[in-house]
């Protein structure tokens, strides 16, 4: 195959996996119309709600990330240009991230990470606005959730000047570093497909994550990549995409896209010698460049 080909081959494989993203968000908003709230259990409805519309969130970010380097890709911009994508990387590593942890909490944390995430954001908010238009902002969303913080006992801030990061820091509300929301067993366990052609091991996004980090800092010791920029883009957004819509599909889905993410990574896996080969033979030929 020619690399034109092979590269286009590639694209397809990101552009599937954006019909099988946008698939589970709108399978996501089917499932929150389909609860109806009672009387009853208002708290407990309103809990569940406010949950899936976190995981809808994460999920759709990261599809709108995916999407604007699919078009990158679609454009064919200069392969010198994909050296300043490379930060998306880590954010969609960093999105992945946070789901997955807040996928494998119980309900009782999982409210704990929305409500201290909602609360500090608004603390936080941008200073054109008014202290009183944001304490108003506050006091809105404090008393939406506060039956649900007077039910399990949590406490927050009632007053923005009172929620500081050294207050979320030392509250026991806020996520934990990145590498321990990797946990390897929770990859494991929601991504079992994927891990047919996923290469780094244990299947951790932490490894690639660290890796990019020290890339885009300068570190010198990342220069053998240097020109590899479009390769590597191309392979962790397929690979962090595969475990993505796995992980969505197991924890939220109910596995509903089994059969879609099995098609997928059968098209993938048939695509990647080649993908590999051309990638073998670009370090090859910068590695030559670079000792003239």
């Amino acid at each position: 195959m020619l690399e034109e080909e092979i590269i286009s081959e590639r694209i397809a494989d990101i552009k599937q996996i954006l019909g099988i993203l946008k698939s589970e968000i709108c399978a996501i908003d089917e499932k929150g119309r389909s609860k109806k709230q009672t009387k009853k259990d208002s708290i407990d409805e309103l809990t569940r709600a406010s949950i899936l519309f976190t995981q809808r969130s994460y999920l759709d970010f990261y599809r709108k990330i995916v999407n604007f380097i699919y078009s990158k890709l679609e454009e064919n911009v200069s392969d010198k240009d994909f050296f300043f994508y490379i930060p998306l990387l880590r954010t969609l590593i960093e999105i992945y991230a946070y789901l997955l942890y807040f996928c494998f909490q119980n309900e009782k944390r999982q409210m704990e990470l929305l409500i201290s995430k909602t609360l500090y954001t608004l603390a936080k908010a941008d200073s054109s606005l008014k202290t009183k238009e944001i304490q108003e902002q506050y006091n809105l969303y404090y008393e939406s959730f506060k039956p649900f913080m007077d039910r399990e006992k949590l406490v927050f801030p009632k007053n923005t000047d009172e929620f500081s990061g050294k207050w979320l820091g030392n509250s026991g509300y806020d996520n934990p570093p990145v590498d321990q929301m990797l946990k390897t067993e929770w990859i494991k366990e929601s991504s079992p497909q994927i891990s047919s052609f996923a290469k780094y091991p244990e299947n951790n996004p932490y490894i690639m994550y660290k890796h990019f980090s020290n890339y885009i800092h300068g570190n010198v010791l990342s220069k053998d990549d240097y020109g590899n920029e479009k390769f590597w883009i191309i392979s962790e957004v397929i690979n962090l995409s595969g475990q993505m819509v796995e992980l969505v599909s197991i924890k939220i889905l109910d596995n509903s896209r089994k059969k879609e993410i099995s098609e997928w990574i059968k098209r993938v896996s048939k695509n990647t010698p080649e993908f590999i080969k051309l990638w073998n033979s670009k370090k090859e030929k910068i590695a030559r460049e670079r000792s003239n």
